[in-house]
């Protein structure tokens, strides 16, 4: 089934050490997909927590888009978006953080880790 998604953001930063405030938005941005799921979950800080896309979206699907909101206030997670066991994309979302990308190539594997204690997340991707 396609679906439509949208996409508003918005980036802010206020002025301070000598550098001018700088914004930049997005309004309605959009892309289409099939299947999509959402994950609301607790990151662990020892082992990574894995999601592999296809478990959700069916055999031999994977995510073209992803989208991860950090819920917790106060400790960043690692979101490791891997599409293929070499490459992968790894990154550090700090605390109340968002990322949303579309990948040119799909994603298999969503790796998730807290850089200390537990911290709250929400995931969504779609094919």
């Amino acid at each position: 089934m396609s679906r439509t998604n949208e996409i508003t953001a918005s980036f802010r930063v206020t002025a301070g050490g000598g550098a001018e405030a700088v914004s930049a938005s997005k309004t309605n941005a959009s892309f289409t997909s099939g299947d999509s799921a959402v994950i609301n979950g607790t990151a662990p800080n020892t082992t990574a927590q894995s999601w592999t896309v296809a478990d959700f979206l069916g055999a031999g699907v994977a995510a073209g888009g992803v989208y991860f909101e950090n819920r917790d206030g106060a400790i960043a997670i690692t979101l490791e978006c891997q599409v293929s066991s070499a490459a992968k994309v790894l990154l550090s979302i700090p605390a109340g953080g968002v990322f949303c990308a579309r990948f040119a190539d799909a994603v298999d594997v969503i790796k998730v880790t807290a850089a200390s204690s537990t911290a709250d997340y929400s995931l969504v991707f779609a094919e």
